[in-house]
C-alpha cells in the first residue's frame, strides 16, 4: 500500500527544472493522491497483460497535458471539462483558481495513440530494427514515390497500430481492441493481421514506409491495343502544329478504315497516350527547336566569380516608338522612323556602361557605343565582349579575324578587326538564346520606363504590326533630342535602382560597380588604341602598274607612297585602316597584322593644267627615279665577280623599269639608311663555271640569295 500525497506536495515536484520531458503527462501517484483509489498504486506497466480487465478511468492527465496531445488550446480544454465533454473529469481546487485532471479514455483516439507513443510503449520487444540500410532506403524510396491516396492508406493503419497499442496497454482484449478498430477505422480484422505483419520485427520510425501498399508489378488493368500503324499515324498527326488530339483521332478513325487496320481505341485513350508523351519527345515529334532547347539542361551562372569588366554584353534594338528628326542630328531634316539603340552592359555588375542612337544598326553604331562605354569605365577596355552574330559586328571592320565568326569563313590574310586589334576576345552568341545575353533584361525595363509613357501614347508603334495600338497617329512623332533624353535619364535611373539578381545583394549597379573598380585592375585605353578603334579597315589590292591602293566604298579614294610602291602586288591580304569621315587623313597599310607601310597620303589630284603642280610632280617622279636607280646600282656592285652577261640583264631590266635609258647609269649614290630591298625580278644566270673557288663560290652563294626569287628558292629547297 503506497502512502496517499497530499497535492500541495506533488505540484512542485512537476514544475521542478530537473523533471523529466514526461513531466506535463499523469503521474499515477497523482491519480491515487487526488482519487485515493488503492488499485492504481503500481506502475501502467504492470498492466500489459492480455486479456485483464482493469478500470482506466484510473489514467488521469492535466490539462496541459491533454492540450499537448489533442492539439486544442488549453482554455478550450478547460472549457470542455467544465462542460461535462470529458466524461470522469475531476475538478480540483486550487488557490490560484480550479484546475482539472482529464481521463485518459475521454480523449480521441488519436490524442490515446499519441499517449502511448509518449511513453514508448511497444507491441514487439525493443531492440535494432531487422532492416539493413540498402532494405531501409529502398523502403523509404518506395514512400517518396506513392501516391497521396497510398500515403493516406498507411497513415490510417499506423493509427489503427497505434490504437492497438494503448488498447493493449490498458489490458483490454482482443475481441474488444478489434471491436474498437472496426469502430474507428472500419477495418476488417484480416487487414489488420496484415498490417501488424508487415511492421513485426520493424522499429516503429519505419511503419509508415512499410505500410505503403505496394502496386509494382500488377498488371491485371488491360493494355489498350492499336492494330497496324495506327498509333504512329496519331502521334503525327497530333504533333503538327495547333492540331487537337480529338482531329487527330478523327483522322486515325478515317485511316485506320481506309487501310483496313481494325478497331481502335477510344477517344479518351488516345488522349491519355499523348498526354503521356514526354515533353522532349513532344517537341522533337512537332520540331519546336525553341521548346526543347527550353527543357534542356542549363547551367546558371554565379556572377560573383565574374570579375569586373571581364565581359562586357552588348546589343541592339529598334525602338517601338516613332521618332522625327527635326534638326538633322543624324543626317537628313525631317526624317521619321524608329530609332536603334546599341547598348554595352558590363555582365557582373549589370551596369549600363554606353549606348548609341541611328537610324541604322550598322558598325559605326556599335563603335560608337563602345567608345561610350570606355569612357564611362574611366577609359577601360574588357578582355571579353559577347554579342550577337549580326552583320553590324561580325564583319572585318570589329571582328576581322576572329575565327569563331560563323556569319563568313576566316581566311588568312582577313583584316585584323578593332576588337581582335585591341587584345579584346570576342563570343558570339548562339541564335535563338537570348537568356545568354543579360542585356536584353535591361532593354526590356528601358522600354517599359520610356516607350509606353503617356505623353508618347500616340507615337507608340507597338513590337510588330499585329500589336499596333489603335490610337497610333502616323503625325505624331517624337523629336529625337526628346526620346533620346528620355533614355538617358532612364538608364541613370536603372544604375541607381537596387538589383534583385545574383551578386547583388539588393545593391544597386553603381554602387557595385564602384566597390569592385576599386581594388580591381583593369588594362587602360591608351590614345594610340583609341584611334585604333575610330578608324575603318578595308581589304585592298596594290596596283601593279602604279603601286597605288584604292579603298573600296569610298568613291575612288586612292593613296601611294614610296612603300607601297616597293609592296609585291601578287601578295594577297593587304589591308588599310583608315578614317571614313576625313579621307585626306593619311592611312596604315597592313600585311596581315604586320604593318607595311604608315601615314600613305592620298594621291595628288588637281584639275586641268597646273604648270605649277605638274612641275613639282614631275620634280618627285626624278628623285624618286634617281633614288630606285642608286639602290639599284648599290645592289650590283656588292659582287664584282657576277658573270658580265648577267650584271648586263641585271641592269637593262632596273634602267627598263626606272625610265633611264640603256646603258645609263645615275651617278647619284642613295642616301644613307634609305636603301631599301626590293623584290627581285626573275633572273635566268648562265651556267657557273665548274672550277670556282671557294671564295667565288661564297660570292656567288650571296648574290644568289639576293637576286634569286622567292618561288625559286621554295622549288629548290624541294
Amino acid at each position: 500500500m503506497s502512502k496517499r500525497l497530499p497535492i500541495a506536495d506533488l505540484l512542485p515536484q512537476r514544475s521542478a527544472k530537473n523533471a523529466t520531458a514526461l513531466k506535463n503527462l499523469a503521474d499515477p501517484c497523482e491519480s491515487l493522491a487526488i482519487q485515493g483509489d488503492e488499485a492504481m498504486q503500481d506502475t501502467p506497466k504492470q498492466f500489459c497483460k492480455v486479456g485483464k480487465r482493469v478500470d482506466i478511468t484510473n489514467l488521469l492527465l492535466t490539462l496541459e497535458s491533454a492540450a499537448v496531445l489533442t492539439g486544442i488550446p488549453l482554455r478550450t480544454i478547460r472549457y470542455n471539462a467544465a462542460a461535462g465533454n470529458y466524461p470522469g473529469a475531476l475538478k480540483i481546487p486550487g488557490n490560484g483558481g480550479d484546475s482539472w485532471s482529464i481521463p485518459l479514455f475521454s480523449l480521441p483516439i488519436p490524442a490515446q495513440a499519441a499517449y502511448v507513443k509518449q511513453t514508448k510503449a511497444a507491441l514487439q520487444p525493443s531492440g535494432a530494427s531487422s532492416l539493413s540500410d540498402d532494405e531501409r532506403a529502398t523502403l523509404w524510396a518506395r514512400l517518396e514515390g506513392a501516391t497521396d491516396k497510398c500515403i493516406a492508406r498507411a497513415e490510417r493503419a499506423m493509427a489503427a497500430l497505434r490504437l492497438w497499442l494503448c488498447l493493449m496497454l490498458q489490458g483490454v482484449s482482443r475481441m474488444e481492441a478489434y471491436r474498437a478498430i472496426k469502430r474507428e477505422f472500419n477495418a476488417h480484422r484480416t487487414a489488420f493481421n496484415r498490417w501488424q505483419t508487415a511492421v513485426v520485427g520493424l522499429d516503429e520510425a519505419d511503419w509508415l514506409p512499410a505500410l505503403v501498399p505496394d502496386y509494382s508489378g500488377c498488371t491485371n488493368r488491360p493494355l489498350a491495343e492499336w492494330p497496324g500503324q495506327s498509333l504512329q499515324f496519331f502521334c503525327l498527326s497530333a504533333s503538327a502544329p495547333g492540331r487537337s488530339v480529338a482531329a487527330a483521332y478523327r483522322d486515325t478513325v478515317r485511316e485506320a478504315a481506309l487501310r483496313g487496320w481494325g478497331k481502335l481505341p477510344s477517344q479518351k485513350t488516345a488522349g491519355r497516350v499523348w498526354a503521356a508523351i514526354p515533353p522532349p519527345q513532344k517537341a522533337i515529334l512537332r520540331g519546336d527547336d525553341k521548346a526543347l532547347k527550353a527543357l534542356s539542361p542549363t547551367p546558371r551562372g554565379v556572377y560573383e566569380a565574374i570579375d569586373l569588366h571581364a565581359e562586357w554584353v552588348g546589343d541592339g534594338r529598334v525602338l517601338d516608338v516613332n521618332a522625327v528628326d527635326v534638326n538633322g542630328k543624324f543626317g537628313e531634316k525631317g526624317k521619321t522612323g524608329r530609332l536603334t539603340l546599341y547598348a554595352f552592359e558590363e555582365k557582373r555588375t549589370r551596369y549600363a556602361l554606353g549606348v548609341a542612337f541611328g537610324w541604322t544598326l550598322n558598325t559605326d553604331l556599335v563603335r560608337a557605343a563602345f567608345l561610350n562605354a570606355s569612357d564611362t569605365a574611366g577609359k577601360r577596355i574588357p578582355r571579353l565582349i559577347h554579342v550577337d552574330n549580326g552583320r553590324e559586328v561580325a564583319n572585318n571592320n570589329l571582328t576581322g579575324g576572329v575565327s569563331t565568326r560563323k556569319r563568313w569563313i576566316t581566311k588568312e590574310f582577313d583584316p585584323i578587326g578593332v576588337f581582335p586589334a585591341l587584345g579584346i576576345e570576342v563570343s558570339f552568341a548562339t541564335v535563338a538564346n537570348g537568356q545568354s545575353k543579360p542585356v536584353e533584361r535591361m532593354f526590356g525595363t528601358l522600354a517599359r520606363g520610356v516607350e509606353t509613357r503617356p505623353e508618347f501614347r500616340k507615337a507608340y508603334k507597338g513590337h510588330s504590326p499585329d500589336n499596333k495600338p489603335a490610337e497610333y497617329d502616323e503625325k505624331q512623332a517624337i523629336p529625337v533630342e526628346s526620346l533620346i533624353a528620355a533614355y538617358k535619364a532612364e538608364i541613370d535611373r536603372y544604375n541607381n535602382t537596387p538589383h534583385r539578381g545574383d551578386g547583388m545583394n539588393g545593391k544597386t549597379p553603381l554602387q557595385v560597380f564602384n566597390a569592385l573598380a576599386a581594388h580591381t585592375e583593369v588594362r587602360p585605353m591608351t590614345p594610340a588604341m583609341r584611334r585604333v578603334c575610330l578608324l575603318s579597315v578595308a581589304r585592298v589590292n596594290i596596283n601593279k602598274t602604279t603601286g597605288t591602293f584604292t579603298i573600296p566604298g569610298t568613291g575612288g579614294a586612292t593613296y601611294w607612297s614610296q612603300q607601297t610602291s616597293e609592296c609585291n602586288p601578287n601578295q594577297k591580304g593587304y589591308s588599310v585602316r583608315y578614317n571614313p569621315n576625313d579621307l585626306n587623313e593619311p592611312v596604315t597599310l597592313y600585311l596581315g597584322s604586320k604593318i607595311v607601310a604608315a601615314n600613305v597620303p592620298p594621291q595628288r589630284v588637281y584639275a586641268g593644267r597646273n604648270a605649277q603642280q605638274a612641275s613639282e610632280n614631275n620634280k618627285a617622279k626624278r628623285v624618286w627615279r634617281k633614288t630606285q636607280a642608286a639602290a639599284a646600282k648599290a645592289l650590283v656592285a656588292i659582287d664584282p665577280v657576277i658573270a658580265p652577261e648577267a650584271k648586263a640583264l641585271l641592269l637593262a631590266q632596273f634602267l627598263e623599269a626606272t625610265g633611264g635609258g640603256a646603258g645609263e647609269m645615275p651617278v647619284c649614290q642613295p642616301a644613307p639608311g634609305k636603301v631599301v630591298a626590293l623584290p627581285r625580278p626573275g633572273i635566268e644566270l648562265p651556267e657557273k663555271p665548274s672550277e670556282l673557288t671557294p671564295e667565288q663560290k661564297a660570292k656567288f652563294a650571296v648574290f644568289d640569295a639576293l637576286t634569286m626569287p622567292e618561288r625559286t628558292k621554295k622549288r629548290l629547297a624541294g
